[in-house]
């Protein structure tokens, strides 16, 4: 047997390996030709700008915003804090010792007791004016009693007086009888006559001296009569200086702050404590002074507080300028929200308002361009172009002319362009 036609052929069994070609140049140059031509990208606005003659800007470094329209509202902004609208401060009647019968913090309801006054003067200064009362009211009494007596008298010798004329004149009648009888002589008729001529004359007077008398004793009456009502003023004065030792809260709400300690010396008319009322805030403004000619009593305002804006209304401000600001007050129109004295807030007073206006955004484009012109983007390019700008507030400004609405304009600062008519803009 032939051992080579034992050995089986093995060539069926065989692989053709096929070497294959390496990669490895053709990425290398596929990736250097894509970095090449991003560079060539990115330099092309510079490259395009140089060969132009236009100055370029990459837009990258630029923010851009689109001319809108709508309502624009001119407002300002300020700062202020709660206070109370009713926080009355409660004041001294008289010099003397304070005792409180509240601390601050406490609620008080109106007519409570706040503090008292000891005073050992003005006590005394009241027992005396009562006690010169009480003797002014004797002395009245007493010339009362004088003008009855006097008038008494004189009305007694008017009486005595019409006696002795009544008793003349029938004297003289019968004296005349007597002389016509011829049983007196002319003499003695003469002396009758006389003596009811004396007795006529003693009734007037006794008349004239009851008027005297009455108008005398009636002016020294009037005279007592107003030292006593001039008295009862004086009393009822320092009465009410001592009323007013016990010092009442005008108002319901809760004391503020307590100007002294218990048994400390005041003096008159001092600041005893302040009452606040919870139910009735305000807030305080501090308005910057170029807008105080522009502020009107009533008008509309928001207050951020507590997260939140709540309506109110301008229904004060101060004609003092103080550091560059006067002060406003703000009125809530409700006063339902929780709030809290000398809480610091944040306002907008609404100076002005227009419907249906085109407006910007502000930016820096405003400033650096004097607000005289903007750069409007059209396609690649910003055009220089002249713009009327009107009110402006805090984040707008009105477009009178010189632009449409939807077109996009650069909100950067427009300085580096030195004022150039068209800027190319690349990526």
């Amino acid at each position: 047997m032939n051992i080579e036609s034992g050995i089986r052929d093995t060539s069926a069994q065989d692989e053709v390996i096929v070497t294959k070609k390496s990669r490895g140049p053709i990425v290398k140059w596929a990736i250097v030709i894509i970095i090449c031509l991003v560079v060539a990208f990115s330099v092309w606005g510079r490259v395009y700008s140089i060969l132009s003659g236009e100055k370029g800007v990459s837009v990258d470094q630029l923010s851009f915003i689109e001319v809108g329209k709508g309502d624009f509202i001119r407002q300002v902004t300020v700062q202020g804090a709660v206070v109370a609208a009713n926080s009355p401060t409660i004041y001294s009647g008289s010099s003397g010792i304070v005792r409180y019968s509240v601390k601050a913090g406490d609620a008080v309801s109106k007519g409570q007791v706040l503090a008292t006054i000891e005073s050992p003067e003005l006590n005394n200064l009241v027992n005396q004016e009562r006690t010169r009362l009480s003797e002014l009211e004797l002395a009245v009494e007493r010339q009362e009693l004088e003008l009855k007596s006097a008038l008494s008298d004189a009305q007694k010798e008017i009486d005595l007086a019409k006696v002795n004329l009544v008793l003349a004149e029938k004297q003289k009648e019968r004296a005349e009888k007597s002389f016509e009888a011829q049983i007196i002589s002319k003499e003695a008729l003469e002396v009758t006559v006389a003596e009811r001529e004396v007795a006529l004359l003693n009734h007037k007077h006794s008349i004239i001296e009851y008027g005297n008398v009455k108008d005398e004793e009636k002016f020294e009456l009037d005279t007592r009569n107003f030292e006593l009502q001039r008295q009862k003023l004086i009393l009822e004065d320092a009465e009410r200086q001592l009323t007013e030792l016990v010092s009442h809260s005008p108002i319901n709400g809760v004391v503020g702050v307590t100007s002294f300690k218990d048994f400390d010396q005041v003096e008159d008319h001092q600041p005893l404590l302040t009452v606040i009322e919870l139910d009735n805030y305000e807030v305080e403004v501090y308005i910057p002074e170029i807008y105080a000619d522009e502020m009107t009593h009533m008008m509309e305002s928001k207050v951020f507080v507590n997260g939140e804006y709540k309506n109110a209304q301008l229904v004060g401000i101060s004609p003092e300028v103080v550091d560059g600001q006067v002060k406003g007050r703000l009125r809530f129109a409700d006063n339902s929200i929780g709030l809290r004295q000398n809480q610091r807030v944040s306002a907008q007073i609404f100076i002005e308002s227009k419907r249906d206006v085109l407006k910007l955004k502000s930016g820096a484009y405003l400033d650096s361009s004097g607000g005289k012109y903007v750069y409007v983007v059209k396609d690649q390019h910003a055009v220089k172009r002249e713009v009327n700008f009107g009110m402006r507030n805090a984040g707008e400004v009105e477009v009178i002319s010189g632009l449409k609405e939807g077109e996009v304009v650069i909100a950067s600062n427009v300085e580096l362009f030195a004022q150039a008519k068209q800027i190319y803009l690349y990526k």
